[in-house]
């Protein structure tokens, strides 16, 4: 279950994610807010660009350019969509029966907050330090061979469109 919904929205319909959630222990519901689920913030209506000013963004402006300048851009919603796929993904492996809230002035405040190392050891080591902080360990990547070749473009697109009934 996807929802970009103020949280009173769903109580105001009865439906409550962890209601939905015991009654469906796999079910992953990513809750995507403005500025979390919280109050007084969960009642705040949030879209990429005001989550952008309320993270900090431009505060860092007039830091690299020497003047206020407008970010024409709405980073914050690319930025918690990455995010929410990957998220919801996790739980997917995992199992679901979770309620996984991500906010787009907390996920662009993260984003603002990261600093790319400089040296390629360094940012090794910051990864391979919050690896082991979660209990997990790198693991190089490992090709395989694929079991068969692909098929013609556009050899589904039949079965698909009755799927979806075009």
């Amino acid at each position: 279950m996807i929802d970009s919904a103020r949280p009173r929205a769903w109580t105001q319909l009865g439906v409550e994610p962890a209601g939905a959630i015991a009654g469906n222990p796999g079910l992953t519901w990513l809750s995507i807010t403005g500025h979390g689920r919280d109050e007084p913030q969960g009642a705040w209506a949030g879209f990429g660009d005001d989550a952008a000013v309320a993270a900090g963004a431009s505060l860092l402006a007039p830091r690299h350019e020497g003047r206020p300048i407008f970010v024409a851009d709405a980073l914050g919603d690319p930025l918690t969509g990455t995010h929410a796929a990957v998220a919801a993904w996790a739980s997917h492996l995992s199992g679901g029966g979770r309620l996984v809230s991500l906010a787009l002035s907390q996920v662009t405040a993260h984003a603002l907050a990261f600093r790319r190392a400089d040296d390629p050891a360094e940012r090794a080591a910051h990864w391979s330090a919050r690896l082991a902080e979660a209990g997990e360990s790198a693991r190089p990547p490992v090709a395989r061979a694929p079991d068969r070749a692909a098929r013609e473009l556009g050899a589904d697109n039949a079965a698909v469109f009755e799927l979806v009934g075009a």
